[in-house]
């Protein structure tokens, strides 16, 4: 892996990335994860999503690759929040995935350092990331990168 290098995602990417995305769904232990009714309305849905929010600047997404090959990428979400009191931007991490056979060898790590970077650069106060209770790998990794745990979730199902 001596030709590691980090780059900001191009249009030219989201057919790649939209496979690595597929399959981090595959992967996934939540069987709903796993139900596309269409497949290619779902990844025509997906791309258009990432090329409105590439072209309103609001999703900042990095790859990670090796000779020609995306081996993980990441990307976040610019959002805004508004209280009685101020607003604040801030950008929400909502994509991470790195292939199996190049996971705990500094890559996410890495992707993780690109977009904080930008982050930083575009003078957003906070780089948060959500992700579920069960998901005990990105938490780890997420705290051996300092994020903090600022708030709990609670959800009660109702009418079922």
């Amino acid at each position: 892996m001596d030709s590691l290098s980090y780059r900001p995602l191009l249009l030219k990417d989201l057919d790649a990335v939209q496979q690595l995305y597929l399959q981090a769904l595959d992967a996934a232990r939540d069987a709903l994860a796993k139900v596309r009714v269409n497949e290619k309305l779902f990844a025509h849905t997906m791309r258009q999503m990432r090329q409105e929010l590439l072209a309103q600047q609001r999703y900042l997404a990095w790859v990670a690759e090796a000779d020609g090959q995306i081996l993980g990428y990441i990307a976040a979400v610019i959002e805004t929040q508004a209280s009685l009191f101020e607003v604040s931007r801030y950008a929400n991490i909502n994509e991470i995935f790195i292939l199996p056979e190049y996971r705990r060898r500094g890559v996410g790590t890495g992707l993780v350092n690109c977009l904080q970077s930008q982050v930083d650069a575009l003078g957003l106060e906070w780089l948060c990331v959500q992700f579920p209770k069960s998901a005990q790998g990105l938490e780890n990794f997420f705290n051996k990168l300092t994020f903090e745990s600022q708030a709990i979730e609670m959800r009660k199902r109702l009418g079922a």
